[in-house]
């Protein structure tokens, strides 16, 4: 069950990921994902290295988006 919660968690993080937005909606989007991978990682979902893996891929949609 825990691995199928996982599995969902990150399908919905990465969904989130690929979402276009432009540069207006990106810190928000970057919020969104950093939530998330919080919300993973409290229930135990994700360890504190996989957090700091998606928070790495958050910050360079963050920043794709913002230099666009």
């Amino acid at each position: 069950m825990q691995a199928e919660k996982r599995k969902k968690a990150l399908v919905a993080w990465r969904e989130v990921l690929d979402r276009s937005t432009s540069w207006e909606g990106a810190e928000e989007q970057y919020h969104e994902l950093l939530r998330s991978a919080d919300e993973m990682e409290r229930d135990g979902l994700i360890s504190s290295h996989e957090w700091r893996k998606l928070a790495r891929k958050a910050a360079v949609v963050f920043s794709n988006a913002s230099n666009s």
